[in-house]
């Protein structure tokens, strides 16, 4: 049953992940419980994808590419075939960190020592951490191309930003050398809640200063309106 929680949370990081790339590249078309919605269906196609295919990568990734597509026109005022090229991108994205990681993890010998432990513990945490590290290169692409809340921001306060992503992948990084086994199962299911706990943090803080920039954009152009209003009023 764990097991199956984490796997739900992972798709669950991962679709959030998205919504932040596709959200780079055009305005959300809804608020509120449509929003909501749409979460919840995602996430119920894409672990029915990841478990349904789980024996086919080849399949699965092409389902995953769809789903994405297809929802993230739903969400966001972009074209289905720009959709579908950020999907290929983001996918893409996605399998390189988790390469990178599993890569990283057999050379320093942790992924065949661990993978053979009775509880999993760095075979999840190097999927947080990848998660985490793909988090930190969409927001490094969201600032690139310049979104208009991202640029409200300045560069001290950008950096001060970037803290949080990688003060996690520094503490997942040490929890993934240090813990090479666990004996208990409540020690497991405690590093998986602390891991999974900072990576969720990073995303709840994202979304908080987004809005409040959103919100300073917001009243900034309400105020050029009003002086315009009054000028063409003189």
């Amino acid at each position: 049953m764990f097991d199956i929680i984490q796997s739900v949370l992972l798709v669950f990081i991962e679709i959030m992940c998205c919504k932040i790339f596709y959200e780079t590249f055009g305005k959300v078309r809804y608020r509120g419980w449509i929003n909501v919605m749409q979460f919840i269906l995602l996430l119920g196609s894409m672990c029915l994808i990841a478990y349904g295919f789980s024996d086919y990568f080849t399949i699965r990734q092409i389902a995953i590419i769809l789903i994405f597509s297809v929802f993230m026109v739903w969400h966001v005022k972009i074209s289905l075939k720009k959709s579908f090229v950020l999907a290929i991108l983001f996918d893409a994205l996605l399998l390189a960190m988790d390469y990178l990681i599993y890569s990283v993890s057999r050379w320093f010998s942790l992924g065949s020592e661990l993978l053979g432990q009775k509880y999993q513990v760095g075979q999840v945490l190097a999927s947080l951490l990848a998660k985490i590290i793909l988090f930190l290169l969409i927001l490094i692409i969201r600032k690139w191309f310049g979104k208009k809340t991202i640029e409200m921001m300045s560069d001290t306060e950008w950096l001060r930003f970037l803290f949080f992503p990688l003060f996690t992948i520094a503490t997942i990084s040490a929890m993934l050398s240090v813990f090479g086994y666990v004996q208990t199962v409540e020690q497991a299911n405690l590093l998986f809640g602390i891991a999974f706990g900072m990576v969720g943090m990073n995303i709840v803080v994202f979304y908080l200063i987004n809005d409040v920039v959103e919100r300073e954009v917001q009243m900034h152009e309400n105020k050029v309106f009003q002086i315009q209003a009054k000028n063409q009023l003189e």
